[in-house]
C-alpha cells in the first residue's frame, strides 16, 4: 500500500491528494514529506 501510494505521489500528484481527501486527510505536503522519500 505504502508503495503504491508512493509511485501515485510521483506519477499523478493530483490523485494522490484526492486519494487522501477521500480518506479524510489534509493535503499537507509536510506530512507527505515526513521521511517517504528521504534518499
Amino acid at each position: 500500500e505504502l508503495w503504491y501510494q508512493q509511485d501515485l505521489e510521483r506519477n499523478n500528484p493530483a490523485e494522490f491528494k484526492a486519494l487522501l481527501e477521500r480518506n479524510g486527510i489534509k493535503y499537507d505536503p509536510n506530512y507527505v514529506r515526513g521521511g517517504w522519500n528521504e534518499d
